[in-house]
């Protein structure tokens, strides 16, 4: 099978020749490890997986504002970088570390600022599409090489927090309801509108929503609001991505996501990842909990750190259980960080294949 087929036929609870195995990135300080110890090539080591666990298709590129804000660098130490990005928020980034950036600044303060930054976002403004977009289809249609391709868009969690920053937001979702319930009202337009062109001339095996509205003990807000500000835009999305033949829509959010969960079942999302042991994730009991939900991901990445018996006791708690349930596919909880030799990650992969 393809990795294409082994994912469709995986998620549709059909036999596959073995689970589907789908792989996080690498941190970058991991990846300086790594090549000092005999990492030739990412390709190389990631050569035996299906894909990456996100495939972000139509993505950061296609969906940034138009014009993009200048990309600058604003101070710099022998400890950090401040810079802005090309969306307008400012970033301090710790030098010689796997952390992710501490945000100094978010684009959007007022509704006014809105109303600026709604003019960068015309879906139908030139670059929304990669140069090279024609050829792509083509090799789609002529050379289908079985590879997983998914087409991924921010929610309506993940857009107004990476405009607002989520303490503001915070307080918006109950000071000014009016806005946010505009802001994502004209992303569900925004979205759409941007990915037809792209969804009616090249098929793709799943949808991804970008959210990371859960922290290590639950949603960073109430289920009251999903279903006022974040519900209207799931459904349509959900049916505008069904209306285009895709069937397989999976919600990307770190944390806790027990709460989540049915709310998401419940506007038709079919599948969540990466579910992070250290959250208090546990797939093998969500796996029974929901029998129909798709499950990615779920093995803990730090067993790899402590080495070879303590990654087989890993797989062992979690693949037996999960390749008789079915709807699953292998993959560690999140990106890879720089405690994981290459040695314990290759003899993961090894086992892992073994028993997939």
């Amino acid at each position: 099978m393809t990795p294409r087929d082994r994912l469709n036929a995986a998620m549709r609870f059909e036999p596959v020749d073995r689970l589907p195995v789908l792989t996080f990135e690498l941190w970058p300080d991991t990846r300086q490890r790594w090549t000092s110890e005999g990492m030739v090539s990412e390709a190389e080591e990631f050569a035996l997986f299906d894909g990456p666990m996100q495939s972000c298709w139509l993505y950061r590129d296609s969906q940034r504002p138009i014009p993009g804000f200048v990309e600058e660098v604003l101070d710099e130490t022998d400890l950090y970088t401040d810079a802005r990005n090309c969306l307008g928020q400012v970033e301090r980034r710790l030098k010689g570390s796997m952390s992710m950036p501490h945000f100094l600044e978010y684009p959007l303060k007022s509704r006014q600022d809105w109303e600026e930054y709604r003019n960068r976002l015309d879906p139908d403004t030139p670059g929304r599409y990669p140069d090279d977009w024609a050829e792509c289809v083509i090799r789609r249609k002529t050379t289908d090489t079985g590879e997983i391709r998914g087409v991924a868009v921010w929610g309506f969690y993940g857009f107004p927090r990476e405009m607002f920053g989520p303490e503001a937001l915070s307080y918006l979702f109950y000071d000014d309801p009016t806005l946010i319930a505009e802001m994502n009202e004209w992303w569900t337009h925004f979205t759409m509108r941007r990915l037809e062109k792209g969804l009616r001339e090249m098929d793709f095996d799943y949808a991804l929503i970008w959210e990371d509205n859960c922290y290590n003990h639950g949603m960073l807000h109430s289920p009251d609001v999903f279903k006022k500000f974040m519900e209207p835009g799931y459904r349509k999305l959900i049916e505008f991505f069904h209306k285009h033949g895709i069937e397989i829509v999976s919600v990307d959010s770190d944390g806790n996501v027990d709460q989540l969960i049915p709310l998401l079942l419940d506007v038709g999302v079919t599948a969540v990842h990466p579910f992070e042991v250290a959250a208090g994730m546990d797939v093998v009991a969500l796996g029974k909990q929901y029998p129909r939900l798709l499950i990615w991901g779920g093995l803990d990445k730090r067993a790899l750190a402590r080495g070879p018996q303590a990654i087989d006791a890993e797989l062992k708690r979690v693949i037996p259980a999960m390749k008789r349930r079915g709807g699953y596919a292998a993959g560690l909880d999140h990106n890879i960080p720089s405690d994981i030799s290459l040695q314990n990650h290759r003899y993961f992969v090894k086992k892992l294949l073994e028993m997939a």
